[in-house]
């Protein structure tokens, strides 16, 4: 059971009005928070997620799917990023800087690994980069580097106790999709959870555990590029030719150009677990 809903006032002219905070056993799950940017006219907005997706189901797992969906009117802008990261590079866990759009962590905790007892926590650094679409209509591909510190002996430790296979560093695709209707426009959805580790049933029925207990998460970027133009102005009786240019920000996500009548825009959380799905559903003041 979801635990009671508690919003959250921040001031401060950067922050974009409200914060709406899930909390179970007092544990802070499922924020979505919008931060303005100063150009163009504050529309431009970060996403930040931060979760205890252990918490949503009794049986302390991982979930295997996450997405999250921003409201209707939401705008995203590939060109916020100079260069994709490519689908080869992206496979490999090799994308550019130029192509990233966000960074987070994560912590798995494990236990039950020396039979009985043992437990421990495992730390990953996540960072997002924007790649092509692989799917048809889709605005694009997000790609999660997951990146384990401590590396091949903290690797190889853990696939030795808990019978995985993880690797030190591999990413993981998801899609950002546009939807048409409904209080939704915008869905960046994982198929398969970043930093999930599935432990084998022989293990599990041993007592070894592995569940991911925070998953943080900050996406957002601006680009801004010159544009050059001209202009005349009149000297004299001469009239001369000026070169100029502007600066256009290209934000990989806006908020909607005006409010809704309710003064609120939603967002929802979903997770994917084996016993069902679990969803979160909150808003943000809109001014």
């Amino acid at each position: 059971m979801i635990g009671e809903v508690r919003v959250i006032r921040l001031s401060g002219a950067s922050l974009a009005g409200l914060v709406l905070v899930a909390g179970i056993a007092h544990a802070a799950v499922g924020p979505v928070r919008f931060l303005a940017d100063s150009l163009p006219k504050n529309r431009g907005t970060d996403v930040q997620l931060d979760t205890n997706p252990a918490r949503l189901t009794g049986r302390q797992e991982s979930p295997n799917a996450i997405s999250f969906l921003l409201p209707q009117g939401v705008q995203f802008d590939r060109h916020a990023v100079k260069h994709e990261c490519s689908q080869a590079r992206a496979a490999a866990a090799g994308c550019p800087r130029v192509s990233q759009i966000g960074f987070g962590h994560l912590a798995l905790h494990a236990s039950g690994y020396l039979f009985p007892g043992g437990e421990t926590n495992f730390i990953a650094y996540m960072t997002a980069f924007l790649s092509p679409a692989t799917v048809a209509g889709d605005r694009g591909s997000l790609v999660m580097e997951v990146h384990w510190i401590g590396a091949k002996q903290l690797v190889a430790t853990a696939n030795k106790y808990f019978g995985t296979h993880l690797k030190s560093k591999y990413s993981v695709i998801g899609r950002i999709i546009t939807l048409r209707a409904g209080r939704y426009g915008l869905e960046f959805s994982f198929s398969s959870m970043p930093g999930g580790v599935e432990v084998p049933p022989a293990f599990q029925a041993r007592g070894v555990r592995a569940y991911i207990k925070r998953f943080k998460l900050i996406l957002g970027r601006v680009r801004r590029v010159r544009v050059p133009f001209t202009r005349t102005e009149k000297v004299g009786t001469a009239t001369i030719t000026i070169h100029d240019h502007k600066l256009v920000g290209h934000h990989l996500i806006s908020r909607p150009a005006s409010c809704p009548s309710s003064r609120q825009w939603p967002w929802q959380l979903r997770l994917g677990f084996p016993e069902g799905e679990q969803r979160i559903t909150g808003s943000v003041g809109c001014r």
